[in-house]
């Protein structure tokens, strides 16, 4: 078949169109496609480069203004505490009752509140890669409630209220009540205080040994007759704090505490305790000693003394697997602040006698051992 130049022109025209439209489909569209896409990436590279030209402008301004925002940083970090807990809501309220001479009838400790967790910031500039994380901490914030109720004059009332804003550690005043004697100069009511911490891996929470408190035992399960059995000397002698036979409390005449008691661990009752209020310093004699394998104890501040008759027999008692006693001591008010004893300890048992002294005020001390007889080992 033969096929007439007219046909071959028609398949010429047919073969030129679909070369025309393969090198349209298959080559222009995807250059085109390309070229969009480089033209984006200049577009990016273009923000980009500006936004670098301007960091590098204005390098010492950031790196100055990065030193500032650290530093502010720091600082608004450390007015938060590092952890909490009931220890350090007792101290809170120790050191609020001694340094504003309030009395604090009530103290409602509530539990430890997770408030907010630091999370991860993304960037926000637009040279950066979008969605980038910047910032990321491990850091959660606490909120602890202290419900108090207070009686003070109003002088100290405005100390009180002054104390606790001005406190080392973020707290504020989340509401008040108040009613004023005029007669008494006596204001009394209640007030709600909220302290708050800041945690993470390089903000270490120590807990705190609370001085001067009477707390109880570690282990509820730990008695006169049954101990652990923990040596004494751990810790310089810390486990006293909490595990011991006999202790003296210290405070000043003008505190609402006796300025010298003496008393027996775990004496509810008070039968085993004698009292001392007087400003001054007085004569503390005490004597652990032991008959047929039989533990004794006595006791006497000035001429008070215990057990009240047959003084010379003392009072029998079980001692654990080592003999201690405690002296809560404190420090002083002031110039006129006098309570103290000088101390004269006897130890005529099989056992060493281990006491420790916390909380003394090393620049004049209200404990002081004028003589000692036996095996004792004293902690400070």
């Amino acid at each position: 078949m033969k096929i007439s130049d007219r046909d071959i022109k028609l398949i010429y025209v047919v073969l030129s169109l679909a070369i025309i439209l393969c090198g349209y489909f298959f080559g222009f569209r995807k250059l085109t496609a390309a070229n969009e896409q480089l033209d984006d990436e200049i577009s990016k590279l273009k923000t980009r480069h500006a936004t670098l030209r301007t960091m590098e402008k204005n390098a010492k301004k950031y790196s100055d203004d990065t030193v500032v925002y650290n530093d502010n940083y720091d600082k608004i970090i450390s007015r938060f505490d590092t952890g909490y807990s009931q220890e350090y809501s007792i101290l809170f309220i120790k050191e609020l009752e001694s340094k504003v001479d309030t009395w604090l009838s009530q103290a409602g400790l509530a539990q430890t509140e997770n408030i907010y967790t630091f999370g991860q910031v993304k960037s926000t500039n637009p040279g950066s890669e979008a969605g980038v994380t910047v910032y990321s901490s491990d850091y959660k914030g606490y909120k602890t409630v202290l419900t108090l109720t207070y009686q003070t004059s109003y002088e100290n009332f405005k100390d009180l209220i002054e104390y606790i804003n001005n406190y080392k550690y973020k707290c504020t005043i989340d509401s008040m009540s108040m009613s004023y004697n005029s007669e008494s100069d006596v204001v009394s009511g209640a007030l709600v205080v909220s302290q708050y911490a800041i945690t993470g891996k390089d903000r270490k929470f120590s807990n705190v040994n609370i001085n001067g408190i009477l707390n109880g035992s570690d282990n509820i399960f730990s008695s006169d007759i049954f101990n652990p059995g923990e040596n004494a000397d751990i810790n310089n002698g810390d486990k006293i704090m909490s595990d011991y036979d006999y202790y003296i409390s210290l405070q000043p005449a003008d505190s609402n505490l006796d300025a010298v008691m003496v008393n027996k661990r775990g004496d509810m009752t008070g039968g085993s305790a004698i009292f001392s209020d007087e400003n001054e310093r007085q004569e503390f004699y005490i004597r652990f000693f032991e008959e047929d394998g039989v533990y004794y104890a006595q006791y006497s501040i000035g001429e008070k003394k215990f057990p009240a008759e047959e003084f010379d027999k003392g009072a029998m008692f079980l001692p654990g697997d080592y003999l201690s006693f405690m002296v809560l001591s404190s420090q002083r008010s002031g110039d006129e602040d006098m309570a103290a004893v000088d101390a004269t300890i006897i130890n005529d048992t099989d056992m060493t006698l281990n006491i420790k002294v916390a909380n003394e005020d090393k620049g004049n001390p209200r404990f002081v051992v004028k003589s000692t007889s036996g095996d004792v080992v004293i902690y400070e």
